[in-house]
């Protein structure tokens, strides 16, 4: 019988000391994404080591540019694109990291780390999904794990998917319909300042 304690005991210190190596589990797709480390809480937010978690849109090709840094080495991440207020992840990740692979969750995808790892920086493309209409906006969050009692769940600014590419084009517009304005202005000027 103190065999069998034994035995398990040692089985519950080796999962505590190191949790998910190969990354998050589908059961965390939906909800708080808060990793299931024995009842322990997430730190604060404001006591992320995360530094920069910037998203930008690219409308070519209806991708979000993710970047995460960190002012200290992170083993663990989780990573997921949602709706304002969701609490499901939406599309995909493309040009997956070869440190990372996808967590398919039945309404989207989320991405995790492959091993432990210490990184500080982490750059990841997401894809839009069909469904999502272009003045739809999104956010991503991510749990960061530096050790299995420090954990945080942060979240990124919301990025519209707006089609910035036609605001830019006819931003361009304007500006050759006004140079084209003020040449036939200056045309006309000299034209009839000849024949006064």
């Amino acid at each position: 019988m103190n065999l069998f304690f034994f035995v398990y005991a040692a089985c519950q210190l080796t999962f505590h000391i190191y949790a998910y190596p190969n990354g998050a589990p589908k059961k965390v797709c939906t909800g708080s994404m808060v990793p299931h480390h024995h009842h322990i809480e997430p730190q604060p937010p404001t006591t992320s080591p995360i530094t920069k978690f910037y998203t930008a849109w690219n409308p070519d090709n209806e991708t979000i540019s993710i970047q995460i840094e960190s002012n200290q080495p992170i083993k663990g991440v989780f990573v997921q694109g949602r709706k304002i207020d969701g609490d499901e992840p939406l599309g995909t990740f493309i040009d997956i990291p070869s440190v990372t692979h996808l967590v398919q969750c039945p309404t989207g995808d989320g991405i995790t780390h492959s091993s432990p790892q210490k990184w500080k920086r982490l750059e990841l493309t997401w894809k839009k999904p069909a469904s999502m209409n272009s003045q739809d906006q999104v956010q991503f969050w991510a749990t960061i794990v530096v050790d299995f009692q420090n954990f945080w769940v942060v979240k990124s600014s919301s990025t519209e998917l707006n089609n910035q590419k036609f605001v830019m084009t006819f931003m361009n517009l304007i500006k050759k319909v006004k140079k084209n304005a003020f040449g036939m202005i200056k045309w006309t000027k000299t034209n009839i300042l000849k024949y006064i």
